[in-house]
């Protein structure tokens, strides 16, 4: 441990070096012992008089006895006017620092502050020491440079002169008094009237670095810590934290799978009398409980959740999220202080909370408050503000972590870094610790100007011959609209505020010395500029920080440093005026070095001129440069070398107008060339398309098209129902009139397996022309002669070498969430696949994952978006855990190109759309399912020739009933086995299907016609999704059903509600929803649109899905043909029912009953 000193301050140090001239017997270093090892027990000053109690040898300790002597009338009368008369005095008086130059003015006048002689001091002990000073004196005079130290005030009232209270005319107001936890509770009831949107338009990362604001505003050797500079050592904590925390962000990911159930909540418990809290956090099923010395279960909560996208969150753990997030920004940013508040009587704690001194951190932190959308915190059973909710909930978060990244290594060995850095209680119980808390509360409280009415205003005009003229006026808050009055003139009206205007000066003096010059000279003075340049930059993050009030020309608002940029013009050597490919951007484009001052470019050159001045701020056009050395060596290092971007890189340059965070240089030839890369020019619709595209869907096949003509990739995003595949299917077409589609180099489709017989179904549909085979089944062969392949994800990771050994024309992955994992098999063998173009297509949002977002479009293009690990620092950790919208808008602007992305309610699309889309999906049997629908089949054959009349219908009513079972799912028909959605193709795609929905933050209604399938469906999405499932069904009451109604209706948290055709048809009003999924199908239209319609009241919204689930290669698929082909089943009405499929004859039914294929 360091070595206790004495006499820290100037003043401290006086008082020592003016006893050292005296003791000629060198007496005084006998008592330093003493004094450090703790023998001095007690020391009170009243008046001129120092009492003292010295333990020694002897059991009592010795009483110990200092007198000085008083200041006469005049000479009191003389220092209070000294003082008065000037206000750079006062103002250092009022920061209760004493200017040293007092001294010497005070001696000029004939007073003096310390003796002269041991005599003068008026000493007694009562130890048996003849010598004078003895050691237990020598020690008092060492305790009381301490005190001076801690109070130079000290020296006055010593000679009976209170300085400042007689300054102010009585006795002090306590301005400094430490908070007690107790007083921050509300006074009253805490009214919570938040909303989400106030949430989602805070970013986090503007927050800015406030390490200089920090260290600018703390003085050194704070006098509460004598075993070295606690400043030096809370700043290389905030520095060291700072760092570790953004190592820490780093290897955070956000889990795919985490969800917050709509039950979760979260509450804490500050327990009375303490700092410490007690909390738990979850659902009912997931929640986990925390307190002061764990924090973690809380912090580990928190941390898998992304924050792209707020609305898939209840309220409170929304706000959590964007809590949490905010104190780890703060803690990267170096953007916290430390507070000191009372716990108890003589007990105090640090809580560390945001830098609220900083507009954009104050910003946020109001933002945040107002967002509270409940009771989060409170203090015993009394509830406490929500701004004090939020500081303590910050300051929890922000003591877990910097216990758990350790920025001072031990700090539980002292019990003032145990204190700062572990969030301990401390108490005082030294004699010599006694002032310390109040020292502590002083001292951080220079991170706050003092809020009263007037303030201080800084004018600085340019003077003549490189010089500034420099003032300080005064503002009146109360008075809006007035304008700044002089000091001078202030000083004049006597204002009862002038004393603590005075202090706030000082305060400023400490980083702008020009304050004190004014002070002194009472009127403008004028400045060198060489000199005022450096102060006043270096001064301007307090002054911000500080909320400094300044009229100042423009170029002194704010220094630049150079940052080197590139410049782009076209080559005159080009040959071509237009640009066929992006990575012809490197033959048509010539790229320099150029060096960008804000959004000033100059080229290199100039800014190496300019530094042949010899000066560290350098005037250019309207604003200073900051030339340092090594910062222009870094410049020139990179200069060395030729600036070579890659094509895509060039790409992404001019996308964003940027290199590196700076503006580049563009010619307007050069803006010419990528504004005719990136328009997607009109491509006639091939002829061989049976269909006719929507405008939407025209401009989305001619952005294909365009992409593949320039070498980009594509990663088709529309929404859920707007025609991807017809789209895609057009672009091959138009590649096939081309002659691009070829028997030995065919489009390879990789889909679900869940989807393969509709890719099927309408690449025979609406492009008849293009041969098409399937690698799929146990016999499976590659196709041949064919212009494209359709196959599954898990065939092509199973038989990788049948797909890996050629390179294909397009490439086609649909359902492109599949490959989200990059470290998956199926992720790895679909990378590994060659082709000349690739296409992505993808209707799920990707918000809150955007790693998944690099996977898919590096698929579209690898190397776009850098590496994983480079994405996930540059955009994945920004955008998720900050909500940084510079970087959103840079991450957009990249991927513009690369990606197609319309919704339903967009403007240009929603008057496209019919009233409803229906969509038709083919699910395939499974094996499970295929056997026991051939079991069916066969054993009814056998008796179904020879029943007649109503056993027959009663018989061909039963088969197609459990038929239908069977594509619904094997438990339903068999009432055994396994009950999830692996053993059912239904009941895959129908997870899938719902899963993308609940992502969207959208609503379904999924219809059955059994009341045990709705079963099994609500229980398959409560486990498998963590869905909670509304059912609606036949047995449902009247006070059911319309609680489920309303439930459904006005709950964001109930996403979906599985409805048994009967119950769910008549009579309901669920607009909430603008999804439907016809899981099994009554084989009569009139049933089935009377519970789409009735149920949606279609006409109330155009964004409506509509889902058939036909399991492919069964009667299901042979029915809906026949339900198509022929009007007169078409006006079947709902009183008909199914009857109509009893009266087909027994070749039909054997027809219609058969597998196609493998199903």
């Amino acid at each position: 441990m360091a070595r206790i000193e004495f006499g820290h301050t100037w003043w401290g140090h006086r008082w020592l070096d003016a006893l050292a001239h005296i003791d000629f017997g060198n007496r005084l270093p006998r008592g330093k012992r003493y004094a450090r090892n703790g023998s001095v027990a007690s020391i009170s000053i009243e008046g001129t008089r120092i009492s003292a109690r010295v333990k020694g040898t002897r059991p009592t300790p010795y009483r110990v006895g200092l007198t000085l002597w008083e200041f006469s009338a005049l000479e009191q009368e003389t220092i209070i006017g000294l003082v008065k008369d000037d206000p750079y005095y006062l103002s250092q008086l009022e920061a209760r620092r004493l200017p040293p130059e007092l001294e010497g003015v005070l001696a000029e006048r004939g007073i003096r502050l310390f003796p002269e002689s041991w005599k003068e001091l008026g000493m007694t002990c009562s130890c048996p020491d003849w010598a004078v000073p003895c050691k237990h004196l020598a020690a008092v005079v060492y305790i009381v440079a301490n005190e001076i130290d801690k109070n130079p005030f000290l020296v006055f009232p010593m000679h009976g002169l209170d300085l400042l209270e007689a300054i102010h005319g009585g006795p002090l107001e306590d301005n400094g008094k430490i908070v007690g936890i107790e007083s921050l509770v509300a006074e009253g009831p805490v009214e919570y009237t938040s909303s989400r949107e106030s949430l989602e338009e805070l970013d986090l990362a503007a927050i800015p670095d406030l390490y200089p604001a920090t260290a600018q505003l703390l003085t050194e050797f704070p006098l509460f810590y004598l075993e070295g500079d606690f400043r030096e050592l809370l700043l290389g904590a905030i520095r060291r934290a700072g760092t570790k925390a953004t190592r820490h962000i780093s290897l955070l990911d956000i889990q795919e799978e985490s969800r917050a159930a709509p039950d979760s909540r979260c509450t804490m418990t500050i327990r009375k009398g303490h700092g410490r809290v007690t909390g738990r956090i979850g659902s009912d099923e997931d929640e986990v409980a925390f307190d002061s010395d764990d924090f973690s279960p809380c912090v580990e909560y928190l941390q898998r959740l992304s924050a792209g996208d707020l609305s898939v969150y209840p309220p409170m753990i929304s706000f959590l999220i964007m809590s949490h997030n905010f104190a780890l920004r703060l803690l990267e940013r170096h953007a916290i202080v430390p507070e000191l508040i009372s716990v108890r009587k003589d007990t105090f704690l640090i809580r560390w909370i945001p830098a609220l001194f900083n507009s954009e951190v104050a910003g946020i932190f109001d933002g945040l408050v107002g967002a509270l959308p409940g009771e989060v915190l409170r203090y015993d059973r009394t509830p406490l503000t929500r701004r004090e909710q939020l500081l303590f909930l910050i300051s929890f978060f922000l003591r877990h972590y910097l216990r758990l990244l350790e920025p001072v290594k031990n700090a539980g060995d002292h019990p003032i870094r145990a204190l700062f850095f572990q969030g301990d209680e401390y108490r005082p119980t030294r004699f010599e610790e006694q002032g310390n808390a109040q020292t502590i509360h002083l001292w951080l409280g220079r991170f706050s100007i003092r809020p009263i009415h007037h303030y201080p205003v800084i004018r600085v005009e340019e003077g003549g011959q490189d010089t500034f003229k420099f003032e300080v006026l005064v503002g009146d808050r109360r008075e809006a609209g007035s304008l700044p009055v002089s000091f001078a003139l202030f000083l004049e009206q006597l204002d009862p505020e002038t004393l603590p205007l005075l202090r706030d000066l000082s305060l400023l003096s400490t980083y702008l010395g020009t304050v004190n010059t004014f002070l002194k000279e009472g009127s403008t003075v004028t400045v060198c500029a060489g000199d005022f340049l450096e102060e006043w930059f270096g001064a301007i993050p307090a002054l911000r920080t500080l909320g400094v009030r300044t009229v100042v020309p423009k170029a002194l608002r704010e220094v630049f440093q150079p940052h080197l940029t590139l410049g782009l013009r076209k080559r005159p050597d080009s040959d071509s005026d237009r640009v066929v490919s992006y990575t012809s951007l490197k033959d048509m484009l010539a790229v320099d070095w150029h060096v960008a001052v804000g959004d000033e470019v100059m080229p290199a050159g100039e800014l190496f001129e300019l530094s042949q001045r010899y000066r560290r701020f350098v005037r250019y056009k309207d604003r200073f440069i900051e030339l340092d050395e090594a910062r222009l060596a870094q410049i020139s290092r990179k200069m060395a070398r030729d600036p070579r971007p890659r094509a895509v890189d060039l790409l992404q340059i001019g996308l964003t107008g940027t290199y590196e965070g700076a503006p580049i240089a563009m010619s307007p030839e050069a803006r010419t060339l990528f504004d005719q890369l990136l328009n997607a020019p009109e491509a006639e619709v091939p002829p061989g398309l049976r269909a006719e595209l929507r405008p939407y869907q025209l401009r989305g096949y001619q952005w294909l098209y365009h992409n593949y003509r320039i070498g980009l990739g594509a990663v088709v995003a529309d929404d859920m129902g707007l025609g991807k595949t017809i789209q895609v299917i057009a672009f091959l077409l138009k590649l096939q009139e081309e002659s691009a589609l070829r028997p030995n180099r065919p489009a390879l489709a990789v889909v679900p397996a869940s989807v393969v017989t509709n890719w099927e179904r309408e690449l025979h549909r609406f492009a008849p022309s293009l041969a098409t085979g399937i690698y799929h089944g146990s016999d499976r062969t590659m196709p041949s002669g064919v212009d494209v392949v359709l196959t599954t994800y898990a065939l092509l990771r199973g038989d990788m070498e049948h797909f890996g050994s050629r390179k294909w024309s397009v490439l086609i992955i649909d359902e492109a969430q599949n490959i989200k994992n990059t470290a998956s098999a199926q992720a790895r063998a679909v990378k590994a696949l060659k082709a000349g173009f690739s296409i992505a297509m993808t209707g799920t949002p990707v918000e809150n994952r955007l790693l998944d977002y690099w996977s898919i479009i590096d698929f579209a293009m690898k190397g776009y978006l850098g590496t994983r690990a480079s994405f996930k620092e540059r955009y994945a950790v920004p955008i998720e855990r900050f909500r940084d919208q510079t970087a959103l808008e840079h991450f957009r602007t990249v991927t513009a190109p690369l990606v197609l992305r319309r919704l339903k309610t967009d403007r240009t699309i929603i008057d496209d759309l019919p009233e409803k889309i229906v969509i038709n999906r083919y699910p395939l049997l499974t094996g499970e399912q295929m056997v026991l629908y051939r079991e069916l089949v066969e054993r009814t054959e056998e008796f179904l020739g020879e029943a007649e009349g109503i056993e027959r219908s009663g018989m061909v009513f039963k088969l197609m009933t459990g038929l239908k079972q069977i594509c619904c799912h094997p438990h339903l028909y068999a009432k055994r086995g396994e009950r999830g959605s692996t053993v059912s193709g239904k009941a895959k795609l129908l997870t899938e299907q719902v899963q993308t929905i609940a992502a969207r933050g959208e609503k379904v209604l999924i219809f059955t016609q059994f009341a045990e399938m709705g079963w099994l469906l609500q229980e398959m999405i409560d486990a498998e999704l963590h869905l909670p499932c509304l059912f609606l069904h036949g047995g449902s009451s009247r006070r059911e059903r319309d609680a489920l109604v309303d439930r459904f209706q006005n709950d964001p948290t109930h996403q979906v509600m599985v409805l048994s055709i009967r119950a769910g048809g008549v009579g309901l009003n669920l607009t909430a929803a603008n999804h439907v999924i016809h899981y099994d199908l009554w084989w009569n239209p009139a049933v089935e649109h009377q519970a789409t319609d009735r149920a949606f009241r279609i006409g109330q919204r155009k964004d409506v899905m509509v889902y058939r689930f036909i399991t492919g290669g069964t009667f299901e698929e042979k029915i809906s043909a026949m339900l198509e082909a022929k009007e007169d089943l078409a006006e079947l009405t709902v009183a008909h029912g199914e009857k109509w499929l009893t009266h087909l004859s027994t070749t039909e039914i054997r027809d219609l009953i058969g597998l196609t294929g493998e199903g």
